[in-house]
């Protein structure tokens, strides 16, 4: 997989966080689904993708811990996720979060979460 055939992620962090992430989750995940920590088959938690940073030239895994304040940033899902295994085609949203400043971990009102639009990973397209 090059840079070429993935969707990028642009974002803004106006305060640092403890932990961030963009993970895929079944199309029906709802807050009620929260459970921290996240484990893939679970609540409707699907995975965190690996990303790509452009920069360094290396990939990263999801979640981040210790991320910094920056104006603007760009991830690129690799295609695996970050426990190894491949994203396999299908229908997902992205779930973005980051955790408050003293926010509880557990306690998904301590988050800045957001849910996007369903997306749908189709590897066989040309």
């Amino acid at each position: 997989m090059t840079i070429e055939d993935t969707f990028t992620i642009d974002f803004d962090i106006l305060w640092p966080t403890r932990e961030l992430s963009f993970d895929l989750v079944d199309p029906s995940w709802e807050p009620t689904d929260w459970s921290y920590p996240f484990f893939s088959g679970q609540n409707n938690y699907v995975g965190s993708p690996q990303h790509y940073n452009l920069i360094s030239d290396a990939y990263f895994d999801a979640p981040v811990q210790q991320y910094p304040r920056l104006p603007s940033s760009t991830w690129w899902p690799s295609g695996n996720f970050s426990h190894g295994s491949a994203i396999e085609c299908g229908e997902y949203k992205i779930l973005s979060r980051a955790l408050r400043t003293y926010g509880d971990y557990h306690n998904v009102s301590d988050w800045q979460i957001r849910l996007s639009p369903k997306i749908i990973v189709d590897k066989n397209k040309a």
